[in-house]
Formats: C-alpha cells, sequence, structure tokens
C-alpha cells in the first residue's frame, strides 16, 4: 500500500474570519485516506477542531510560538 501523507500547508493568517472555514473544509474534503495537511492560524481553533472532528477528521494542534499555531489535519483509512 502506498503511504498518501501529502502535508500540505494551508495558512489562514490573515483571511477575514468567515473566508476561513469554507477554505479549509474545503481543504479537509479533498483529502483521500491516509492524507493530512497543516492548518497555520494564529489562535488555537477550537471550533473549528470541532467542526473537524464531527465529520470524522482528526486533529492535532501544537503552538509554535505566540500567534502561531498549526493544526494537522489528517483523514483516517
Amino acid at each position: 500500500m502506498t503511504d498518501r501523507k501529502i502535508g500540505r500547508k494551508i495558512d489562514v493568517r490573515g483571511l477575514d474570519h468567515q473566508d476561513r472555514p469554507p477554505r479549509i473544509m474545503g481543504e479537509a474534503s479533498k483529502l483521500k485516506p491516509g492524507e493530512h495537511f497543516t492548518l497555520v492560524v494564529e489562535i488555537e481553533p477550537v471550533p473549528m477542531i470541532r467542526m473537524l472532528e464531527q465529520r470524522g477528521f482528526t486533529c492535532k494542534t501544537e503552538k509554535i510560538e505566540e500567534g502561531h499555531f498549526e493544526v494537522n489535519v489528517s483523514k483516517g483509512v
């Protein structure tokens, strides 16, 4: 079986808040089982993480520094 992890980075810092959910959910909907992307944001996006997890995605957040969080979003196999 081929490892399908792709590791794209989606940086939404600077986007208007109302533009973020469609962009993030659009990227998530493109994932195939075993793939992931990294979401780059300035705060921990708890509501977005809950939405993604409710749709079956796995999210792992890491605080890089103040104003820089990275969330690994993956779709299970």
